[in-house]
């Protein structure tokens, strides 16, 4: 319990200790968790900022009741909107096929990555999607198109390993990359294609701050190193 507490306070401080201008950098983290059964679970922690404005880092955080004040029309569109981003910006590479997942869309706690609350202080949304990899899949990598606005941390990793592959990946690259398991077992009876479960363990926990440490050292540098106009 006290392990927990530390974490979501030293993920609130990194959160929130570098501003860049007058707001902090709108984030994109993907998390490709591959199973055993030859499955990719991809998940996609979306700012809403990103497709809200052409400049993004000109809107504050979007707060919670941004989205509890929509009534089911203008959340759907949303919803719809950050489909349209996702498939605008990501490609999902399975040795050379590109893919773009049917994506399931909620909206989370960007605080403590869980479903949003009355008193949830800034939102995020949460794309999610299991996909079965091609037979002949043996390398993943993800492509950021060329026009986004901030680079992606992405985060590879295989169900029931706690070790995580973090890397960046700039406008206009591809992630290098990383091999899919190669045993194959039955899936469990259990197991869902889609699910909505927000996961609450630890373990998430740790993931979320190792993409939110890396997210701010990456958007500093991202934003330093861009040509700016002479006045």
């Amino acid at each position: 319990m006290v392990r927990r507490q530390w974490a979501l306070m030293a993920l609130a401080l990194i959160l929130t200790a570098v501003r860049i201008q007058a707001h902090p950098i709108p984030t994109l983290v993907v998390e490709a968790i591959f199973h055993p059964d030859r499955a990719c679970e991809l998940k996609v922690n979306l700012d809403p900022r990103l497709f809200l404005h052409e400049v993004p880092s000109t809107l504050p955080p979007v707060p919670g009741s941004w989205w509890r004040d929509q009534d089911e029309t203008e959340r759907a569109k949303n919803l719809d909107r950050a489909r349209q981003y996702l498939a605008g910006t990501l490609q999902f590479v399975f040795n050379s096929s590109s893919s773009q997942p049917p994506w399931e869309v909620q909206a989370i706690d960007s605080m403590l990555n869980t479903e949003i609350s009355a008193t949830t202080a800034e939102v995020h949304l949460l794309a999610r999607c299991r996909v079965n990899l091609p037979t002949d899949a043996k390398e993943f990598k993800v492509t950021l198109a060329r026009n986004a606005a901030v680079p992606v941390i992405l985060l590879n990793s295989e169900l029931g390993n706690p070790k995580v592959v973090p890397q960046s990946v700039y406008p206009g690259e591809s992630s290098r990359a990383f091999s899919v398991p190669v045993t194959t077992s039955s899936p469990p009876e259990s197991a869902s294609v889609t699910s909505t479960a927000l996961p609450n363990a630890t373990g998430s926990l740790w993931r979320l701050m190792l993409a939110s440490v890396l997210v701010v050292g990456l958007a500093a540098v991202f934003w330093w190193s861009r040509p700016r106009s002479k006045a």
